[in-house]
């Protein structure tokens, strides 16, 4: 049982890393050109 669920495991958590590494990704590249954009628009109403 032991060596099945450190199988398991090993399975699970690179599989959990990859999606968790695949929304980062996605949250920084989307996120980081509307924060530049709101940036941007802060500025303009500044001036």
């Amino acid at each position: 049982k032991s060596t099945r669920s450190i199988e398991s495991n090993l399975l699970v958590d690179p599989a959990r890393f990859h999606f968790f590494c695949l929304i980062l990704y996605y949250v920084i590249s989307i996120g980081f050109p509307v924060v530049s954009y709101l940036n941007l628009l802060d500025q303009l109403a500044f001036w």
